[in-house]
Formats: structure tokens, sequence, C-alpha cells
């Protein structure tokens, strides 16, 4: 672990529960993106996710697809 990580986590520790606990999500939140960018930036999946929306696109200009109003599509 990085001397600055570890310098911005006793300052953390210093803080209530209540705004440990909202940086623990923001920190969550960040790690879980970087996750889905490395995911999505592998060119298997690029491929994958293209070919799937120009599927959608086919399917939606022949009529095949519904608009969704709200929570419709649950």
């Amino acid at each position: 672990m990085s001397e600055r990580l570890r310098a911005v986590i006793a300052q953390a520790e210093q803080l209530s529960d209540q705004e440990q606990e909202a940086l623990a999500a923001a920190w969550e939140e960040i790690l879980e993106e970087r996750e889905w960018e490395r995911i999505v930036a592998k060119p298997t999946v690029r491929d994958a996710l293209r070919r799937m929306a120009a599927e959608a696109r086919d399917q939606d200009a022949a009529g095949e697809t519904e608009e969704i109003s709200g929570d419709s599509f649950v």
C-alpha cells in the first residue's frame, strides 16, 4: 500500500462511522466502475457489445421492439 493511501486511510479513521460508511460506499463505486471499464475494454467484450447493439438496431428498424415507459419493462 502506498504511503499516500495509508495517510488517507488514517484521516478516514478519524471520521464518524456515518462518514466512514459514506466514504467506503464512494470508494466501492469507484472500484466497481474501474472493474467494468477493464471488462468492457477487452476486445472480445467490445465486439460482443457491438454485435448486440447492431442486432438491437436491426430489430428496432424491423419494428420488432416496443416502447418502454416508466417501469413497464419490469
